[in-house]
């Protein structure tokens, strides 16, 4: 199994139903998805009030009565920070909502401010290209900078976003312009376009890329 093969089946998935051509990935779009796919029967997410300024989201995981007849089931609610904007929350959404594939088991998590955009760091070492070759080297972020990843790799594919690569390069297109297009924070743009990060997500899915035909 390539690392980033969740990936890859929850675009296929969109691309079927939706068409993922049709920018922006929806994230509402994605939910009965990631249903589908995780371990959890609903997802449910709200906007909240954090006491600390430094929390943007967190998800939960609970079992509850379903209904006649359907038994016992388990839902995750996802609840973000109320002073996020649209495309910070988009992603604090989608990264949450991966946890209910990676995760073994119901919990809780909580993401911080501080817990993000460190993924630079990394790729400046060239340890996401180590990991894409060896899975279990990450061991130590645990799930969640995959999570962190997989959300850009959700939110702006990299089926769409290669052909922007030598735009973008060439000054015909800035990252903010991309991130509008794509309703991604800003601050994500410059390490989805970054050429050690393309090799790497390539290898990270094992060449496995939806057909857009």
């Amino acid at each position: 199994m390539a690392l980033l093969d969740p990936v890859h089946a929850v675009l296929s998935e969109y691309h079927r139903r939706y068409d993922m051509r049709q920018v922006e990935i929806r994230i509402d779009l994605l939910r009965p998805i990631f249903e589908d796919m995780g371990y959890v029967d609903k997802i449910y997410w709200e906007r909240f009030f954090f006491k600390s300024k430094y929390i943007i989201a967190q998800i939960k995981t609970y079992l509850q009565d379903m209904g006649p007849y359907k038994g016992v089931g388990s839902y995750a609610r996802i609840q973000f920070s109320e002073n996020l904007n649209y495309c910070w929350t988009r992603f604090a959404i989608c990264k949450e909502m991966y946890h209910c594939i990676l995760d073994a088991q119901p919990g809780s998590r909580i993401t911080n401010t501080g817990d993000l955009l460190t993924l630079s760091e990394y790729l400046t070492d060239d340890l996401l290209s180590e990991l894409a070759d060896e899975a279990d080297k990450f061991a130590p972020f645990e799930t969640e900078k995959l999570a962190e990843i997989m959300a850009i790799e959700t939110l702006i594919p990299i089926e769409l976003r290669r052909h922007l690569a030598d735009a973008l390069d060439g000054g015909l297109v800035t990252p903010h312009q991309i991130a509008l297009r794509y309703r991604i924070p800003e601050e994500y743009v410059g390490i989805s376009m970054s050429a050690g990060y393309f090799s790497a997500v390539i290898r990270g899915r094992d060449g496995k890329l939806v057909d857009l035909s």
